[in-house]
């Protein structure tokens, strides 16, 4: 079961990459580099943002009896460091933050196309 969701997550990661890979084509017409940066930052958050919570939860499947203060203290951090990042990026004005949040939302279009066109399964 764990085999098939890891199966899943990098299907996701891959298809959030080719959508960021994508969307910063479309954003070089703008011909502006904050509106392409924001499309790339937000994409690397999303994409650290998946792994991250991929690593949390698959340690929460190989431990026999999970802490649970342990996995509610991880994803904490996990949280203040990614609202930290994300308000230096608003409050500094480092990339455009409409192109920011496509960024970030890519992979939520790569969950959409995950459930429309789920992976092949392999014959083992």
């Amino acid at each position: 079961m764990l085999n098939i969701a890891r199966k899943q997550l990098s299907s996701i990661q891959r298809k959030t990459v080719f959508i960021i890979f994508f969307l910063l084509l479309i954003s070089l017409f703008y011909r502006s580099i904050e509106i392409s940066a924001g499309i790339v930052m937000g994409g690397i958050l999303s994409l650290v943002n998946l792994k991250v919570l991929g690593r949390i939860i698959e340690n929460v499947f190989h431990q026999g009896s999970p802490s649970k203060g342990l996995i509610v203290w991880q994803y904490v951090i996990k949280l203040i460091l990614f609202f930290g990042i994300i308000y230096i990026i608003i409050t500094y004005h480092l990339v455009d933050i409409v192109a920011f949040i496509v960024g970030f939302s890519a992979f939520m279009l790569a969950l959409l196309l995950e459930g429309i066109f789920p992976p092949r399964e392999t014959t083992e």
